[in-house]
């Protein structure tokens, strides 16, 4: 990830990238008849020294910041809208890429370029835009998952399992992350890299478990702090299988720390696994914190809204041996290197729990099937009807 400093410049560009990645993969009607591809404009250093008239740079980048705003708004199902909306802001983003001065303006413009080609039908010229900003900012994983999950949905399998493989070594714990990396490469017909990167993810799994629900010393106190246990507890939303359920229900018996057992719960509630309602049921029942109290009615309540039965693994049946093998085979030196991982990056991570209790973002997440594994077999369904790389 990149730092502080580096990321101060482009918080609103870190804003559109997370609502573009969330945007990637909703489907929508696409039927209607896409715009004529357009060439994207050539990659360069800038606007040339051979301009005659001097650019308002900050023009530029506000003008991207308010497009980011009204695409953001836009309903990508409505396809006359979409097209509307690609005619009307195409040429002032495009000049933007040709004339600004700041890569990650530049980068913000390619995306939403590609946002609106894509939802257009046209997942070659979307590619491009997204392939664009991520050599603008080769440093944003963010950026390399969006490329990724474009590519698959063009069908090139094998370039996205590549472009996501970045993705992953940068946020080792993001389990998600993880499992698309390994459909990908299912996608792509290479089970030999996929038994690699779904090992990766059970090593991350039981990674974020061992910190959040053990390792105590021989005093009974925990190793982890409460504040990392927290974020950890959030990282594993992605992993619905009942080795992780069971670890949950547990963690929600002992856990001391209200922070703490809020997480899981909400954890519990985003993966709505008909599991959890009995314990949840019974904390409920004698819960005194009021927060808390209410942060379980939630969970019941989007278990009730759209119950899950639980799942034994979501790594394929057929590699899951294998899978497991090679975890157990992997180095674990690696364990404090994630745990530092979550810790440093916990200000993402709680960023995406926090928009995701917002009714917009929840709009969004719904609309979206945020899991990697609705992202990638909506990318597949989308791929069906074009050619294979």
């Amino acid at each position: 990830m990149t730092s502080d400093e580096n990321r101060a410049p482009r918080r609103w560009l870190g804003a559109a990238c997370a609502a573009l990645v969330i945007a990637l993969g909703c489907g929508g009607d696409t039927t209607h008849t896409p715009a004529p591809l357009q060439a994207v404009p050539k990659l360069n250093d800038g606007p040339s020294v051979e301009d005659s008239a001097p650019v308002d740079q900050a023009a530029l980048a506000q003008r991207v910041a308010e497009i980011n705003e009204r695409v953001a708004a836009l309903d990508r199902g409505d396809g006359a809208a979409v097209q509307a909306a690609l005619q009307e802001h195409a040429p002032g983003l495009r000049e933007v890429v040709e004339k600004s001065e700041d890569a990650s303006v530049r980068a913000g413009a390619s995306l939403l370029l590609g946002n609106l080609h894509e939802w257009n039908g046209d997942m070659r010229a979307a590619v491009s835009f997204y392939s664009q900003a991520k050599d603008l900012i080769p440093e944003d994983p963010e950026v390399h998952q969006l490329l990724a999950i474009a590519l698959a949905s063009d069908r090139q399998y094998s370039r996205a399992a590549r472009t996501q493989k970045f993705y992953v070594d940068q946020t080792p714990y993001d389990l998600e992350g993880h499992l698309l990396h390994g459909q990908l490469w299912v996608q792509a017909g290479d089970n030999d890299e996929a038994v690699k990167a779904y090992a990766a993810y059970e090593v991350a799994r039981q990674l974020l478990l061992d910190c959040l629900s053990g390792q105590t010393t021989e005093g009974g106190d925990y190793v982890k702090p409460a504040e990392e246990r927290r974020i950890c507890a959030l990282a594993l939303a992605p992993a619905i299988d009942n080795g992780t359920a069971v670890a949950l229900a547990s963690v929600l018996q002992r856990e001391p720390e209200l922070a703490v057992r809020q997480a899981v719960i909400e954890t519990m509630g985003t993966q709505r696994l008909t599991s959890f309602k009995e314990p949840l049921d019974a904390l409920a029942a004698q819960e005194k914190d009021a927060e808390t109290l209410e942060v379980i009615k939630w969970a019941l309540a989007e278990i009730a809204r759209d119950p899950v039965e639980t799942r034994q693994d979501p790594v394929p049946a057929d590699l899951a041996e294998q899978v497991g093998k090679t975890a157990a085979e992997s180095d674990k030196d690696g364990a404090t290197d994630v745990a530092a991982g979550v810790k440093t990056d916990a200000k993402a991570t709680d960023a995406k729990a926090t928009d995701a209790t917002s009714p917009a973002a929840d709009a969004k997440a719904t609309d979206a099937t945020s899991s990697a594994d609705a992202k990638a077999a909506d990318a597949k369904a989308t791929a069906e009807t074009k050619p294979a790389e």
